[in-house]
């Protein structure tokens, strides 16, 4: 375990989402060598910290039967060939990287939404990318807040099973008043308050949530691409 973390060390922010679930026993070595670290997390999802691309096909079998995490790919062209059927989702990683929450002013609630909320929260999302099973899952797990302007609901945000941050929406009637980058902030709060780091994956090309991340001090985006893939169909 020590020489798998003195590699995933030597790039910690990128690295930071599998350190910290190895640090806390929420990750699972499964191979490591001169090319790397392969790495489960939360009995689902498959992280590769790889020193290059080629080296993906030496886990050809498990990555073309899980969902995986590649940290640092470096020419998406060509992974596409070596997995040609794939569905790959190409991302940015923010990390805020202060010790201290961000200092925020708002008479907004903030509220833990219930399974309740499952129907709405899968309807309402913009960017759908889990079943409606999953999304009360992250409920039932306390994942997901709302925020709440003079008793209705005006948005929410919360973090994927893996312990992204994510699934931020702001419903149109409340837009352009600053609540997302409200909401954002509590997020971050609530992740440093477990002693984590917060950090996200942002998708390629969603230019709106960048500058809204990008408006926070102490969050940096890292230069390495993040790429989430699976060979399997992923349930809408």
């Amino acid at each position: 375990m020590k020489n798998v973390l003195n590699f995933l060390n030597a790039n910690r922010l990128l690295y930071i989402p599998v350190i910290e679930a190895l640090e806390r026993g929420e990750g699972k070595v499964i191979a490591f060598d001169e090319d790397g670290a392969v790495v489960e997390m939360g009995g689902w999802v498959v992280s590769l910290c790889l020193t290059s691309d080629e080296a993906l096909l030496k886990h050809a079998d498990l990555v073309k039967k899980r969902l995986c995490v590649i940290y640092g790919a470096r020419d998406l062209t060509k992974i596409a060939q070596y997995f040609p059927l794939a569905r790959q989702v190409p991302c940015w990683q923010m990390v805020y990287t202060k010790k201290e929450p961000p200092v925020f002013k708002t008479d907004a609630e903030f509220k833990l939404l219930d399974r309740t909320w499952a129907q709405f929260v899968f309807d309402t999302y913009c960017r759908p990318t889990k079943n409606l099973e999953h999304i009360t899952h992250l409920l039932d797990k306390n994942y997901i807040y709302g925020i709440f302007v003079c008793g209705e609901i005006a948005g929410f945000c919360g973090r994927h099973d893996e312990g992204s941050m994510g699934l931020l929406e702001i419903l149109p009637k409340f837009r352009r008043q600053g609540l997302g980058r409200i909401m954002e902030q509590f997020i971050i709060r609530e992740v440093l308050n477990e002693g984590r780091t917060p950090y996200g994956h942002i998708v390629f090309g969603n230019d709106a949530s960048m500058s809204l991340q990008r408006s926070i001090e102490g969050v940096v985006f890292l230069p390495e691409t993040v790429m989430w893939h699976s060979c399997k169909p992923i349930k809408t």
